[in-house]
C-alpha cells in the first residue's frame, strides 16, 4: 500500500533536466570606447533574450563592452558573423 502523504512524481518529471529547456542565443557585443560598429560573437545557453542578456553582460561589464543585440534562435540573422 502506498504512503498517502508522498507526492506523485512520474519518472517522466522526475528526469527532466531544467538546462533541456534552454536554447543557444547569438549575442554581439561591441566594444564602449570605440566608436567603429566592430562586433565580436558570443553563443550562449540561455532560457530566454532576458537570461541570454544577464549572462553576457556578467562577463562584459569589466572588459569594456557592452552587448548590441541578441538573437534567437531561428530569427533571421542568427548565425551570420559580419
Amino acid at each position: 500500500m502506498s504512503n498517502l502523504n508522498t507526492p506523485l512524481v512520474s519518472p517522466v518529471e522526475s528526469a527532466m533536466d531544467p538546462s533541456s529547456f534552454q536554447q543557444l542565443y547569438h549575442v554581439k557585443t561591441r566594444n564602449i570606447h570605440d566608436n567603429e560598429e566592430a562586433f565580436e560573437h558570443v553563443y550562449v545557453k540561455a532560457f530566454d533574450v532576458n537570461d541570454a542578456l544577464r549572462t553576457v553582460q556578467l562577463t562584459l561589464n569589466d572588459k569594456g563592452r557592452a552587448v548590441h543585440d541578441v538573437l534567437r534562435p531561428g530569427i533571421d540573422g542568427f548565425g551570420i558573423e559580419e
